[in-house]
């Protein structure tokens, strides 16, 4: 197991849990594309999948979101956010639950 659990790595079952959102599956995916150690998403019946992605450093974590941006900032309902040393990736479909995303965003916020 490439996971950390540190107390400086937010990761997708964190942020799942503090939302409140329902989410149908999870599954690991590709960490390695974006300099990750780990990436975990999941998938919610509120129109949108949320990828949370954890570095073994700050600096690395910093790196990991610029190719993240890079990568996948041109996908249509694309937002990202980095906190300590994970990113947070969000993909909403056009009739995604606003409330749903807002929850997930300040879910990790709070983290």
């Amino acid at each position: 197991d490439s996971r950390l659990k540190d107390a400086d790595t937010i990761t997708l079952e964190q942020v799942v849990e503090a939302s409140k959102v329902t989410f149908e599956s999870r599954a690991q995916v590709l960490g390695r594309t974006v300099l990750a150690l780990y990436c975990g998403t999941a998938t919610s019946a509120d129109g949108f999948t949320v990828t949370v992605c954890e570095f073994p450093t700050l600096e690395q974590a910093a790196r990991g979101a610029t190719e993240i941006a890079t990568v996948r900032g041109k996908v249509s309902g694309w937002q990202s956010k980095a906190k300590k040393k994970s990113v947070l990736e969000v993909v909403a479909r056009s009739d995604a639950k606003k409330e749903s995303v807002d929850a997930v965003l300040a879910a990790f916020d709070r983290l």
